[in-house]
């Protein structure tokens, strides 16, 4: 079990308290290690206070210094002693036998290269009216809403269990991170996202288990409009269109190709804006519920993205295609 955290103290204890719980046989081999994301606050301490020294499963604390969520995962895999590693954030609480489960899945599922589960919301306050319609904005995933699912395309970083194998066979095949996950107070995130795409086009199954069960804190100052809308805003990474459009090669006429850069995609996020002068409207009013507004700021935010990489655009989408960790079958 891996906990990356950044200045998590205060909610790392109720995090720690539901891994104490946990129930597992003896033959299952398990620790904890929390990586220390250059963290201002007394994430180490807070940890050794919370886990008991005589406790049979061993707690880590691991510094990682270079800020940002893909690099304290990076982290969590070069440390983690076992083949799977799943990961938890310092606001998740799992159930009892998550990692009783975690194990036997991906026992018996040597395909899987990475697992995820059902994430319920756990409200610090009753949530505003339009929290519901807006839940799944929060990574939550009910079992109402894995009824809905036919197809897994790609996994929420809250819950996720990695096999150490796969993602050994991607880095060793020149996989990298393009996005570096949440920084600080930043949104922006998608590593997850970023990762098991990957494992996916390297042709790992990814699985939900709705057996996994587990509930995300979500703070006051979380269940706001104004949070949902810079949620909204700064939540999304351009990088991932390599991943989502990498059968792509702009071989078959004028838009194909224009599709392969940057301001191609510019245009069409703020022609789609234009599209919308109520939403527009809303974003200098600010009224709250109104899914256009959201929708409005994801296009504007995806438009500062693409224009921060420009040329960087084209080239992603060019690793991705030609990516050696792409052929995994004919490599091993």
């Amino acid at each position: 079990m891996a906990i990356c955290t950044y200045n998590g103290a205060a909610r790392l204890p109720a995090t720690l308290e539901h891994l104490r719980a946990q129930v597992v046989p003896a033959e299952i081999p398990w620790e904890v290690i929390v990586i220390d994301n250059a963290s201002t606050d007394d994430i180490a301490g807070v940890a050794r206070r919370c886990w008991p020294d005589d406790s049979p499963t061993r707690l880590r604390v691991i510094p990682e210094p270079k800020p940002g969520l893909s690099n304290a995962r990076l982290r969590a895999f070069f440390e983690a002693q076992h083949e799977i590693v799943s990961f938890v954030d310092d606001d998740n609480w799992v159930s009892q036998d998550w990692v009783e489960i975690v194990s036997s899945v991906m026992a018996e599922n040597p395909d899987v290269g990475a697992l995820g589960g059902l994430v319920y919301p756990a409200c610090e306050v009753n949530p505003p009216q339009w929290f519901e319609a807006f839940r799944h904005r929060y990574a939550t995933l009910t079992a109402a809403d894995f009824a809905k699912i036919e197809n897994v395309v790609i996994l929420h970083g809250a819950g996720l269990s990695v096999r150490k194998a796969a993602w050994a066979e991607l880095f060793a095949n020149g996989f990298r991170f393009s996005v570096p996950g949440r920084r600080g107070n930043n949104l922006s995130g998608c590593e997850d996202t970023e990762l098991t795409c990957a494992l996916k086009l390297a042709d790992w199954r990814l699985h939900i288990e709705p057996r996994l069960n587990m509930r995300h804190f979500l703070p006051a100052n979380r269940l706001t409009w104004k949070y949902l809308r810079r949620l909204s805003r700064e939540g999304g990474a351009a990088e991932l269109d390599a991943y989502f459009f990498v059968h792509q090669t702009g071989d078959s006429g004028v838009v194909d190709r224009l599709s392969q850069f940057w301001f191609w995609h510019f245009l069409l996020a703020g022609a789609a804006i234009a599209r919308r002068p109520l939403a527009l409207l809303g974003l200098i009013l600010g009224r709250e519920g109104d899914r256009a507004i959201l929708d409005a700021e994801g296009l504007y935010g995806r438009m500062i993205n693409l224009l921060r990489l420009r040329s960087g655009y084209s080239r992603k989408r060019r690793e991705v295609r030609k990516a050696r960790w792409r052929r995994r079958k004919t490599l091993r």
